[in-house]
């Protein structure tokens, strides 16, 4: 992160490069997710929102889940190495359990109804 950037209290913290295939629907997310960087979790949400609902029109987006997979959080639900190359952050705490991402998504007012 920038040191000139002012990072809102619920957001993601790039500490990698995504090592993806290029032109895919994971590496558009990705793009996203990298450009929004300490932007407000719910902004960095709504544009993979967005992005979702441009590519895949008939799917219902799960939008946190290119997050948590990021961040290494769903491979770690798996058992599967999967390298992590964001960090969620909550304040200046470092979020390593889905769970808890979810509960803090829930409290910042995501609502997958609303999706």
């Amino acid at each position: 992160m920038s040191s000139d950037m002012n990072p809102a209290p619920f957001t993601i913290r790039v500490i990698g490069s995504f090592s993806g295939r290029e032109g895919t629907i994971t590496h558009k997310a990705a793009s996203i997710v990298a450009a929004m960087e300490g932007c407000p979790m719910n902004d960095i949400v709504a544009a993979l929102t967005s992005m979702d609902h441009t590519n895949s029109p008939t799917s219902k987006p799960n939008p946190p889940r290119w997050i948590t997979h990021f961040a290494g959080l769903e491979s770690k639900a798996s058992g599967k190495a999967t390298e992590p190359w964001i960090e969620i952050l909550s304040g200046a705490n470092v979020v390593d359990d889905k769970q808890i991402f979810r509960k803090l998504l829930a409290d910042d007012g995501f609502s997958r109804s609303g999706t």
